[in-house]
């Protein structure tokens, strides 16, 4: 059976039949190509979307008003789940180097948050900064507590506080305004 243009992939059975539902959606835009196996996808308040695009091991930005896709970070071992919060810092999970990172708005390095994981997979973040990550092979849920910030001294700019959190030895570094 082929459907029309404007209907989901979901089949409902009926009485030995079955029934597609039209989509809410009419129209599906692709923003971006040349990725390989895209896991994960975040969008900012801005409409700007991010991937992390796995088997190219990089994690990559959609402009929002429309241009080429740029890579934010690679020499990654299979990035799979990707968040951004209010101030546009991208947390991922570099799956296959069992860390989750972070990319700070604006560029500077990229951070590593925590480690020890085994195969994390999707990353969330809540309104306090925390970075919530789904540690797939460990079959858990763990928390990234990232302290609030305090000043910055001088010249130092970035500073970076490295907290253990947890009887399960996981670090956690935290990014300091300059």
């Amino acid at each position: 059976m082929k459907l029309s243009t404007g209907f989901i992939v979901a089949i409902i059975l009926i009485g030995g039949g079955f029934m597609a539902l039209p989509a809410a959606a009419q129209k599906i835009v692709t923003l971006g190509s040349g990725f390989s196996l895209p896991a994960g996808v975040a969008v900012d308040g801005h409409g700007n979307v991010f991937v992390a695009d796995t088997f190219n091991n990089t994690v990559k930005e959609i402009p929002a008003g429309g241009g080429a896709v740029m890579t934010l970070s690679s020499g990654l071992f299979n990035p799979y789940g990707v968040a951004v919060d209010g101030q546009g810092d991208v947390f991922f999970s570099n799956t296959d180097n069992n860390t989750v990172m972070e990319i700070p708005a604006g560029g500077g390095a990229v951070v590593t948050l925590g480690s020890g994981f085994f195969n994390p997979y999707g990353v969330a973040l809540d309104g306090q900064g925390n970075v919530f990550v789904a540690d797939f092979a460990n079959s858990l849920v763990k928390k990234i507590v990232l302290a609030a910030p305090v000043p910055a001294l001088g010249a130092w700019g970035l500073l970076f506080c490295a907290a253990l959190l947890g009887a399960a030895g996981l670090w956690a570094m935290e990014r300091r305004p300059a």
